[in-house]
Order: structure tokens, then C-alpha cells, then sequence
């Protein structure tokens, strides 16, 4: 004869199965964390090369707007022409390409010229990193 308030042997035995997880619901769960964390690792290493590219397009800038400056701030009048070189600039080498031009507006040709710069990675001189454009003019020697 049962006790009040106990269970069959029966019972007892399936009330323990329903306690763990099936294997199919741990499956699951692995393949949702598994999506997960491969998505979390391309996203940073999205941000790593993004990261990347900025550092490079600031140092470019920082290059550009030396010659720039340099450019406006000599003594001379700049001659029309295109002149190159070589910067060293966050550990890298840039190189870097200077074009002065005439403005093209009538009777101005000879009072005020068109500084052009653009710098770029010196391993791969075809992919520009940063582009400045800026003017001088003959009253500034």
C-alpha cells in the first residue's frame, strides 16, 4: 500500500529523464553559439583592416599636407611642373607626387598657382591614399 504523498518507483524514474537536456537541444544550442561567434569574429576582423585603413589614410594626410605647406611656405614662386619623392612617415615610406599648375583664369596665370598633392603607399603607387589641393598666390613670397 502506498504512503501519502510519495510517488510509484515508476514515476519517480521519469520525473529524473526529464531533468537534462536532449541531445538534439544541446545540438542546437552549439550550432546558435557557433553562428554567433563566427560572425563576432568576422566583425573583428572587419574592424582590424578598418582600423588599418584609417591609420594609413591619416599618415597619407599628415604627408600631403606637409608638402603642402611647404609648397606655399617656400621662398620661391612655384614653377609649373610636377616634382616626386619620398616620405617617411608612421614607420612607412610614402610616395608622393607635387603638381603646380596655372589657374587657368585670365590674367591670373601669373599671380596665382595651383598646388596639387597626392601620396600613396610606396609599395603600391597606384592606390592613392590622400589627394589635397590648395593655391598660392605671388603676393605671399
Amino acid at each position: 500500500m502506498p504512503v501519502a504523498g510519495s510517488r510509484p518507483a515508476s514515476k519517480a524514474v521519469s520525473a529524473e529523464r526529464q531533468r537534462g537536456f536532449t541531445l538534439l537541444e544541446v545540438l542546437v544550442a552549439l550550432t546558435i553559439l557557433a553562428l554567433a561567434l563566427g560572425a563576432m569574429i568576422r566583425a573583428g576582423g572587419e574592424s582590424a583592416r578598418n582600423l588599418a585603413g584609417l591609420r594609413d589614410k591619416t599618415f597619407a594626410t599628415w604627408v600631403a599636407e606637409n608638402r603642402l605647406a611647404e609648397a606655399q611656405l617656400a621662398a620661391d614662386w612655384p614653377a609649373v611642373g610636377t616634382t616626386q619623392g619620398r616620405e617617411e612617415m608612421g614607420g612607412r615610406d610614402w610616395h608622393w607626387q607635387l603638381r603646380v599648375s596655372a589657374t587657368g583664369s585670365q590674367g591670373a596665370e601669373d599671380y596665382l598657382r595651383r598646388i596639387d598633392v597626392s601620396v600613396a603607399p610606396d609599395d603600391a603607387r597606384t592606390a592613392i591614399a590622400a589627394v589635397l589641393t590648395g593655391y598660392r598666390g605671388r603676393g605671399q613670397e
